[in-house]
């Protein structure tokens, strides 16, 4: 565009026959008004996909913000389970863990990522919802909290979370799971900090001998010699 700017007089000179005729050439550039008006019309809808895309990619960039800090809290919880109860009243349902059911979140919310990303399908989510629903604990989950996030989730995400409910519902028709549910020991918990009484009192020891050594240092100092500061 910038070569044929630089160009257009010797264009109109070739088209006027050796001398400019500015009044035939202005005519001419007065011919070139409608595609200088389609130009100016794709530029300002190009800056205008431009901020609608940048404004789609803020959306994405918060929303994952968001739910990166629901993992991460999630994340707390199953490598302390003393903070399990803070979430609420945990699962209803009999033989689902707590961790359990955290851990099923994550990955129900890791296929929701890559849904809105456009990279999972809907074949192979089905297939992934199919040998998640093999087992007993995503079926006790999906049970109780199903229908509950179903409905929570906005109205465009909710398509992934109803292939799975179908899934679910197709699983629950063909026999009872394949792997029952395996809930951990109530003592099965993260194991409280213990301290090495050994090395504990070797630790002592050593700050003991450490503050003798100074001790006998500065009392062997002439007494005439100031101190360095």
């Amino acid at each position: 565009m910038l070569a044929a700017v630089l160009l257009s007089p010797f264009a109109l000179t070739a088209v006027t026959g050796g001398g400019i005729d500015w009044e035939r050439a202005s005519a001419i550039g007065q011919t070139y008004g409608a595609a200088s008006a389609i130009l100016s019309a794709i530029a300002l809808i190009g800056v205008g996909a431009s901020i609608v895309l940048q404004a789609r990619a803020t959306n994405q960039a918060r929303t994952q913000a968001v739910r990166q800090m629901h993992t991460d809290l999630i994340r707390m919880a199953l490598d302390d389970p003393a903070y399990l109860p803070c979430w609420g009243m945990g699962p209803r349902t009999v033989g689902l863990d707590e961790r359990q059911a955290g851990y099923i979140n994550l990955i129900l919310s890791h296929w929701q990522a890559r849904w809105d990303l456009g990279l999972l399908d809907a074949r192979i989510l089905r297939v992934l919802v199919d040998d998640l629903f093999r087992a007993e604990a995503p079926r006790l989950y999906w049970a109780e909290f199903g229908a509950t996030r179903v409905d929570t989730t906005h109205r465009a995400r909710r398509s992934m979370l109803q292939i799975v409910d179908e899934q679910y519902r197709k699983a629950v028709t063909a026999g009872p799971p394949e792997r029952p549910a395996a809930v951990a020991a109530p003592d099965a918990t993260v194991p409280a900090r213990r301290y090495d009484t050994g090395a504990v009192v070797v630790a002592g020891g050593l700050v003991a001998l450490g503050a003798i050594a100074v001790g006998i240092g500065l009392r062997r100092r002439p007494a005439g010699r100031p101190a360095r500061r």
